[in-house]
Parts: structure tokens; sequence; C-alpha cells
């Protein structure tokens, strides 16, 4: 059996152990949920998303990805998330495209920055952060499209309690992610994601849906 048969069972397994070891963990990170190829020009998707952060806080996000130029993507969250007594989750971020896969590049590569609002009836998380992200595309055997992707962000985190007993702070991040995009259809693409935080010895996310194209 080639390799390309075997990518795809190969990310849902490694997801699968990665979620059963997280069973502890307090993530952060709400999730990318998108590779490093912008949405094509005047083009607009969606995606529903389930996060599990560290099986402990669970949320639903959705999305809405816009092609605002040939290289330029720009994006849209709203989500809850059950972490502490729940709350509602905020979210955008604009994407450039750096490097276009072809003669002189094996993959593409681009920069995101973007803003996280998560407001609790008892706290408030603010995160900024800058990704960089590429990916690549392989057609498989059956001629779906696979996209496999990767990043390295930089994340500023405030954490803004309402307890006048509870001190405000702000952490810096480091957060590793992987993920990957399987073409269901010509309309409808699953994503998998995977990220890793330097916060509270290293936290892991689990992040799953569907895109809408």
């Amino acid at each position: 059996m080639r390799i390309c048969r075997l990518f795809p069972v190969t990310c849902l397994i490694a997801s699968f152990c990665l979620f059963l070891s997280a069973s502890g963990a307090e993530a952060q990170l709400y999730g990318l949920f998108h590779p490093a190829k912008p949405v094509r020009i005047q083009s607009l998707n969606g995606g529903v998303f389930l996060l599990l952060a560290g099986g402990a806080d669970v949320g639903v996000v959705g999305q809405i990805r816009y092609g605002a130029g040939r290289n330029l993507g720009i994006g849209g969250k709203l989500g809850f998330l059950s972490e502490g007594d729940g709350g509602i989750m905020l979210g955008g971020d604009v994407m450039g495209l750096v490097v276009q896969k072809g003669k002189d590049s094996p993959f593409n590569l681009s920069v995101d920055g973007s803003i996280e609002l998560f407001a609790a009836d008892k706290f408030t998380i603010i995160a900024l952060s800058g990704t960089g992200i590429i990916d690549n595309a392989i057609r498989l055997e059956n001629g779906k499209m696979l996209r496999p992707y990767g990043g390295l962000a930089l994340n500023i985190v405030n954490f803004n309690h309402d307890s006048p007993v509870v001190e405000s702070k702000t952490n810096l991040e480091i957060s590793i992610l992987g993920g990957v995009v399987y073409e269901i259809s010509s309309q409808i693409d699953f994503l998998g994601e995977i990220q890793i935080s330097s916060v509270s010895n290293s936290d892991v996310g689990i992040n799953a849906g569907l895109i809408f194209r």
C-alpha cells in the first residue's frame, strides 16, 4: 500500500492519540482553522469546527473567510467555549501569501496577524498573534486533494479577572500547530488541526470540522 493511501489514516490516529494525552490541559490558543493559501480572490467560504481544548474545555466555532486580493485573505470567527463558566469568542485575522508554491518553492508560505477576544462572566482574555504558515497540496490516488499545513505562532495573551483579589496578567506564548484539509467533495472539505502551546506545560488542543466552499 502506498504512502498517499496511508497518510489520512495516520493523521486521524495521531489526532486521537493526542486527544487522549491532553485530558488535563487548559489550552488558551483557540485555533487557526485554515492553511497558508488564501481563498480565491472575491470568493467566500465558511466553516464550522468543534474545539477540544485539552479535553476539559470544548467549544463550537464558526468562521468566514474572504479572498480580498490575489494573495490576501481576511477572516472572522464567532464561537461559544465552555472554558470557566462558558463565554463568547470573537476573532479576526488578515493573512498575506508571501511565497507561492512553484519552481522556486515546494510549498506556500503566508504570514497571518490575528486578534481574539474571549468574554466570560468572571474574566476576559485578549490574544494578539502573529503566525507563519506553510502548506502543500497533494493529489491522492482517488483524485481528492489533501493539503497538510503547519505553523509557528507568537501570541501575546492578556488575562483580565473581574475579581479585585486576582491580578490580571499578560503572558507571551509560543505555539506550534499542524493540520490537514481533505477534500470530501467539490464544495465540502474536512479540516483537522492540532496545536501545542508553551503555556501550562505545553497544553494540547484539537480542532476538527467542515469547510464549505
